[in-house]
């Protein structure tokens, strides 16, 4: 591969003019994956990629992620490698807990009363009570699995199936 140098910009200035060691020039469009490379942008860069390669950009991917989809399962729709998902898998891991962690922490009233226990506390209470949980120290989510996905900005839908078994 010949080594390049920059000698100018065309006209219209949409492209680099490029020269080579034995005068042949050639010519680069100047578009954002080359600004992204030359601001060393790595983030948007990996971004460009995803939209170049698939039809799901990473907004696309987050949202699939968020209603309830595997990265597997969106890696094989958009025909892309599943650690290219799993780089915008993080921040919808992390919201998804937070989310949880919020739910958990939600006192439950009854009409007309102004405290009530906190939501991890009563669904932990009921469990011990139905003797689903044996002995202290397993509070949910330890006693429950499931994802909670978003389902629109407003409103979460959590899913719980009990834990048969506890690894050893």
């Amino acid at each position: 591969m010949p080594e390049l140098r920059v000698v100018a910009v065309s006209n219209d200035g949409t492209r680099l003019v490029l020269k080579a060691a034995d005068s042949t020039e050639y010519t680069l469009p100047i578009d954002e994956r080359l600004r992204a490379a030359v601001r060393n942008d790595r983030a948007r860069l990996g971004q460009i990629e995803i939209e170049v390669e698939s039809h799901l950009r990473p907004r696309d991917i987050q949202a699939r992620i968020r209603a309830g989809a595997s990265a597997e399962e969106v890696a094989q729709l958009a025909g892309i490698p599943v650690e290219r998902v799993r780089r915008f898998e993080g921040p919808v891991l992390a919201e998804r807990a937070f989310m949880a962690e919020r739910a958990r922490k939600t006192p439950v009233r009854r009409p007309g009363e102004n405290t009530g226990p906190q939501l991890g506390e009563a669904v932990q209470e009921r469990l011990l009570l139905r003797g689903a949980l044996r002995g202290a120290g397993c509070v949910p989510p330890c006693a429950t699995t499931g994802p909670a996905s978003g389902r629109s900005r407003s409103r979460w839908r959590a899913t719980s199936a009990p834990v048969t078994s506890r690894p050893a």
